[in-house]
């Protein structure tokens, strides 16, 4: 790997283990402050309103460019050809039909950042990524679905399922 690369691939791997130190942090102090129950509940509600602004602002984009509000469109351009993803995530798009993607990773920085706290970290790594794919997709078109079928952190292989809802 040259030097150009590798320092652009820290800079990645570091700005998102950042953003999952920050997604932790504030899991956390949820947690703590509410409790457990009360805590997780308001967490899961803020990953669901993070992830539906950032579809808006993808259907913000789409609109200017005058596209199709798509699965394809949407979730399979995007991660596949998204030049962070190819470089900083291991995996990538593993099924495809015109309704359904399936992703498979093996390596993401979130995850490493979230591992980086250890038990606590992964358990709240694993809401935020239980919830914040589902909400952007049925934000960006509400006929369709994500699930996480598995975990990095805990089956090592995160696989997420994009599908129309049933």
């Amino acid at each position: 790997m040259a030097r150009c690369e590798e320092t652009y691939l820290n800079w990645i791997k570091g700005s998102e283990s950042g953003r999952a130190a920050g997604i932790y942090w504030l899991g956390q102090g949820m947690i703590d402050h509410l409790g457990e129950e009360e805590g997780m509940k308001l967490f899961i509600k803020q990953i669901y309103k993070m992830g539906e602004h950032w579809a808006k602002m993808r259907l913000q984009a789409l609109e200017n460019e005058g596209g199709e509000n798509t699965l394809e469109r949407n979730i399979l351009d995007n991660a596949s050809n998204d030049m962070v993803y190819s470089f900083a995530w291991e995996g990538g798009l593993k099924e495809y039909s015109k309704h359904e993607g399936v992703f498979e990773w093996t390596s993401c920085p979130i995850a490493a950042g979230f591992k980086s706290f250890g038990p606590k970290g992964i358990e709240i790594g694993e809401v935020f990524c239980k919830h914040i794919d589902n909400a952007h997709i049925q934000t960006y078109n509400p006929k369709y679905e994500c699930v996480r079928e598995s975990s990095l952190n805990k089956d090592g292989l995160c696989r997420l399922h994009f599908k129309l809802k049933e």
